[in-house]
């Protein structure tokens, strides 16, 4: 199982390199599905939206979910 944050799909300023590897991460996802799969092996992506936690408010911005609600919503 990968895990992958909202990173990859909502850019956040000094992210730039987490951003790309989670979305490398991503990308490798189908092919990486489908080579166990003759043996019956599942690879699946959870992709959790953001915490609202003291850390998440670093920037300073509004954060929102990528569907437009805010957290706790």
């Amino acid at each position: 199982m990968l895990t992958v944050g909202i990173g990859p799909r909502r850019g956040t300023p000094g992210a730039t390199v987490g951003a790309a590897t989670r979305g490398a991460l991503l990308a490798m996802l189908p092919f990486l599905a489908l080579e166990p799969a003759p043996r019956r092996t599942g690879v699946n992506a959870v992709s959790p939206g953001a915490t609202g936690t003291p850390l998440l408010n670093i920037t300073g911005q509004d954060i929102t979910v990528a569907g437009g609600y805010g957290l706790g919503a």
